[in-house]
């Protein structure tokens, strides 16, 4: 494979400036302006990636929190699902518990940015509460349509797994949906 150098993108650029000098102005501004961005105000921003978000080994941990759903009586299994479906049953859940670590975020930092950018933050429009029943109601439909199944009752808790010699064991006690908006 061959390497492309600094010279190789200089080339590019002298390249392009003969082909159209309108797009080379373009492709110029676009890098400057992503490089604005990463550099100075410290956002990622697609299709460009900081190398640190691949670069690290995921290590496993001595404890996991797992939400566990259960549909007219039986648990679902991940397994029984494709990858795609089964994060549609789970990521609303994910999204639901972590409502105040969101509300958080957006106080402490993409309130900030919004404010660099020039751009009105309204806290209305971005702080969410932890509604219970409404949440309920609504993932019991979703639900029953990511399953196609007919939902007669359901459960949802949020148990903690752990690593004893070198087994993962589940907790005697969990806790209700209800409970975890945190």
């Amino acid at each position: 494979m061959r390497r492309v150098t600094s010279s190789h993108f200089f080339m590019y650029l002298r390249q392009l400036q003969k082909h159209s000098p309108l797009l080379t102005a373009l492709v110029i501004i676009f890098i400057c302006a992503q490089l604005f961005v990463i550099l100075i105000w410290g956002i990622v921003i697609t299709p460009f990636y900081n190398y640190g978000m691949f670069s690290e080994v995921i290590k496993v941990k001595n404890a996991y929190q797992i939400f566990e759903v259960e549909l007219n009586g039986k648990r679902l299994r991940g397994k029984d699902f494709s990858p795609q479906k089964w994060d549609k049953i789970l990521l609303p859940l994910q999204f639901y518990a972590g409502i105040k670590t969101s509300n958080q975020l957006y106080k402490s930092d993409i309130k900030r940015l919004l404010y660099k950018m020039r751009i009105p933050a309204n806290d209305a429009n971005f702080l969410l509460t932890c509604n219970y029943q409404q949440f309920e109601n609504w993932y019991k439909d979703y639900l029953q349509d990511v399953t196609n199944q007919k939902i007669e009752a359901f459960a949802v808790s949020y148990r903690n797994y752990q690593y004893h010699s070198n087994k993962l064991q589940t907790s005697p006690t969990a806790i209700p949906l209800s409970q975890i908006c945190r």
